[in-house]
């Protein structure tokens, strides 16, 4: 088990939530020079540049008995691979009624899947089956990267008439039908992120604005784990700003009085968050209250502590114009660095 993990009792509930989150199947499809396709499933589990979420992954896991690799790319992106059999179809049986996600992910791969792709020999027209029904399986999510192949790809080099292909159905997956504050607190585990959000403002004397999100979001999944978190939120008359869809989670919390809230509910429950979530209630959010954005120093210096709290709930941040780098350089002189 990996150094700081918890002691393994957490409820399983819980698990699952954190699971759907930060676990997905992907399919390496790999074409051969005769034009045929072979095609592997394996279940990524990324702990998104949290130890902490790793130690809970990794202790799962481990308590379970699960074969795993922890694999890390050159860019650094690591992830727990799974590809056994066994463990996928366990790991199934595990989230069989309390995951609102990857447990139907984990249903296709061991039933249809395994019934008619997996270790054969596919032609073009079979790769443009599994492929479309690969799509719909993650409702039109798709990886990056320059390698993915799409059914499109297929289509375009063979000539596969589309009206011709049969499309396997997809399992509709023993899903949870509703939420558990558990299940919750292991989805806000998973992908709660939280940020200073800094934009140019006239209206403050630094000529810039800077307030706390949270935010979560999560694409690709079924509409009930959209409908759950949503309806947890309105349950507890929490204040959130809402840009999902059907198939795609994306909500932020805006501001100290709308964290506060909902931390009132669930840091209790927090585990992978919950030392972030102390810094952020105990000395981030109080700084907002002070309104100590409003000098340049204090808004210097709230932006480096609280970078490291963002960082620690899920990695750093990319593509920001407004870093701290950024305050160091065009208020050098008025800073005490």
């Amino acid at each position: 088990m990996s150094e700081g993990a918890p002691e393994f009792d957490l409820d399983p509930s819980y698990l699952a939530g954190l699971l759907d989150t930060v676990g997905r199947v992907r399919f390496a499809l790999s074409e051969q020079s005769d034009g045929t396709y072979t095609v592997r499933p394996m279940l990524r589990i990324k702990p998104y540049d949290s130890e902490m979420r790793e130690a809970v992954v990794g202790g799962f896991l481990e308590s379970r008995g699960y074969q795993y690799d922890l694999i890390e790319k050159s860019r650094g992106d690591e992830f727990f691979s799974l590809q056994q059999r066994s463990d996928l179809e366990k790991l199934q049986e595990y989230l069989d009624g309390i995951s609102a996600h990857l447990v139907r992910e984990l249903e296709f791969v061991n039933g249809s899947f395994a019934e008619e792709f997996d270790f054969g020999i596919l032609d073009p027209q079979d790769a443009y089956r599994f492929l479309i029904v690969r799509d719909e399986l993650r409702y039109g999510w798709r990886p990056r990267g320059r390698y993915h192949t799409r059914p499109e790809d297929v289509v375009e080099k063979y000539g596969v008439a589309p009206e011709d292909v049969s499309i396997p159905s997809l399992p509709e997956g023993e899903l949870r039908p509703d939420y558990s504050v558990e299940w919750i607190a292991g989805v806000f585990d998973g992908i709660c992120r939280y940020r200073p959000s800094i934009s140019k403002s006239p209206e403050h004397a630094v000529g810039f604005g800077m307030y706390p999100i949270a935010r979560l979001y999560r694409s690709g999944v079924p509409s009930v784990f959209v409908d759950n978190v949503r309806r947890f939120f309105d349950d507890y008359d929490l204040t959130y700003g809402d840009s999902s869809s059907a198939n795609e989670l994306n909500v932020v919390f805006t501001g100290p009085d709308s964290i506060y809230g909902m931390l009132e509910v669930l840091f209790p429950r927090l585990l992978v968050l919950a030392e972030a979530s102390a810094v952020l209630l105990d000395d981030i959010l109080p700084r907002f209250d002070d309104e100590e954005e409003r000098t340049k120093q204090g808004f210097y210096g709230l932006l480096r502590d609280f970078e490291l709290v963002a960082e620690a709930s899920g990695g750093p941040f990319k593509h920001r114009e407004y870093t701290i780098e950024h305050f160091a350089g065009i208020w050098r002189d008025e800073l005490r660095l």
